[in-house]
This record gives C-alpha cells, structure tokens and sequence, in this order.
C-alpha cells in the first residue's frame, strides 16, 4: 500500500532568492513530484517593502506554473507569526498532517522521505509532537534519529491532532510550567531562556509562534524527533531576516547524506541527545562561569563513559 505523502507548506516573504534555493533543493526530492504544495507570500509591511515582495511572488508564480499547485498571496502584511499560524491551521483543515518549511532553509534530497517515513510511523503514537529536519552541530554527533522534549521549528511536521492541542495563551503556559516544577527542565538547566520568551509573549502580545508551539508540547510532556545529522541548513544567518541576527557559527552543521535511518522503537526523550544539545548552548552561548562549563563537560563524559546515558 502506498504511504499518502503529506502537503508541504512554506512560508515566504521578501527573500526571492531564498525561496528560490528552498524549492530547488526540495524539487530534488523524488517525493517531491507527487506532493502537494502550499506557498504562502506575506505582504509588505509599507511600499519601500513592495518590490522584493512583488519579486518573491514571481518566483512562487513561475515554480508553481510548473507545479500547478496553492499559491496565497497575502494583501496585508501578517508577520510570520500571524502567517504560520492561520497558514498551517488552513492546511490541516483539509489533511491531517502537514510539513512546514520557512522561505531561508535548505534541504538535503532525502528531507521527504525522512519526514513522510516519520509521520507515517508516530501517527498513532499521540505522545510524538512532531518530526524534526534540523539538528544542532554536536560536538559527538549522534548517529541515528532520538527524540526530545518539546518541539522546534526548522524544518519539521506534525498531525492535525498535535496542532491542535496547542494552547496560545503564554499566561496559562507559563503556570503549567510553574506548576509542573519545570522551569528549570524547560530552560535546559539554564543553557537557554525559553522562559523569558514566553515571559516576553505575556507582557508584549504575540510575537513568535515557535515558542507557543515549543511549550506547549514540552507542557504536555510530548516529544519531537530530531535527525542524528540535519537534513536541512539553516541559510537565514545571513542578516536578510526579521527575528535571527547574523550568527553563522551557531547554525553550522554537518549535513546529511543518510537515506535509511534507525527510528526508535521506545518514545523516550534522548539523555544523550538532551546533554549534547545542553553542552552545544553552553559552548556557543557561554552563560556559566568557566569551571561551571568544565563541571557539566566532566558529569556529561563520566556518564557517557559508565554508559549511564
């Protein structure tokens, strides 16, 4: 029986040739031919705006000539926030399942298959959230698919029933967090600051959709699955977006070249991979003292080595 392939959704905005690399390298799918695609353009936020937005829309429209698929272009400018949400809630209306993609990623040619094998396989596992593209450039990189906690949003795909339960009041996210005793759990033993961004979302109003959908899960003790090396790059570092800053360091990673992976059979969040990724914050981001860094490197490596991880 042949597997349904799910609708793959992007959102774009006013980068016409990010758009243009994403759909080059998704064309080399051989899934690709047979799924249905969805671009979303946003509007320009005032007329200075309006031309590298007129630009992206054409190279939508001349993709799509060829694909003959969904275009919406949109008249007002929504955010990528306001965008996404109303955009992927609109899709799976329709499908039950979906893969999204923003108009600066890159991916690998087994991106489709990878994230239609995943769907397929957790579909009926209510505590997966999502399947995941991107991954981090560990410093010993894992080699199959694991899973975390919560969920991300670099390339990724999830089901219509995981969309839906999430809750887009931070105030009441924030307390299940509280009342959860997992602050610290949620801030990855303070190598990250998700809590303040939620905090920023209570007191200033929507802004990033990311972090609703990233605690919602995490809240509900749900798990994504993250590929042991990317199958995406991440090529927005490069000054050209609204809500990430030039950091190219932070965003390099080994690509994949895997065609055939190991998924796990247990649903279990990865110590190894939660270490990993907590030790990758730290060492782009260092916020401990020095000997509090070299505290974490020498529990992480003693545990891996007594293979208690």
């Amino acid at each position: 029986m042949t597997t349904q392939l799910a609708p793959i959704v992007i959102f774009a905005f006013n980068r016409p040739n990010h758009l243009a690399e994403l759909l080059k390298s998704l064309s080399q799918n051989k899934e690709f031919a047979e799924s249905e695609l969805y671009i979303y353009v946003d509007g320009p936020r005032d007329s200075s705006g309006l031309k590298l937005v007129q630009e992206t829309r054409e190279v939508a429209k001349s993709f799509l000539g060829v694909k003959a698929k969904h275009l919406v272009m949109r008249e007002q400018n929504l955010g990528l926030g306001s965008s996404l949400k109303t955009g992927v809630t609109e899709v799976l209306s329709k499908s039950d399942k979906i893969i999204v993609l923003e108009d600066d990623l890159i991916v690998t040619n087994s991106f489709l298959k990878y994230m239609n094998a995943g769907l397929t396989k957790y579909q009926t596992e209510p505590k997966v959230a999502s399947i995941h593209g991107y991954c981090f450039g560990f410093d010993q990189p894992i080699k199959d698919p694991f899973f975390l906690r919560g969920a991300d949003c670099l390339g990724w795909a999830t089901w219509k029933d995981r969309w839906e339960s999430i809750n887009w009041d931070p105030r009441v996210l924030l307390n299940r967090i509280e009342n959860l005793g997992q602050i610290q759990d949620f801030n990855l033993d303070g190598s990250h600051s998700y809590y303040s961004a939620l905090q920023g979302e209570a007191k200033k109003g929507f802004h990033s959709w990311a972090i609703y959908w990233h605690a919602s899960m995490f809240s509900e003790g749900r798990l994504t699955l993250f590929p042991g090396t990317s199958l995406v790059e991440y090529a927005g570092a490069d000054g050209s977006g609204t809500h990430v800053v030039e950091n190219s360091e932070f965003w390099k990673t080994e690509i994949s070249t895997e065609t055939n992976w190991v998924f796990p059979e247990v649903i279990a969040e990865s110590e190894v991979g939660r270490e990993q990724l907590i030790a990758y914050y730290y060492r782009i981001f260092p916020k401990l003292p020095l000997l509090g860094r070299i505290f974490r490197r020498i529990k992480f490596e003693f545990k891996r080595q007594f293979k208690l991880i």
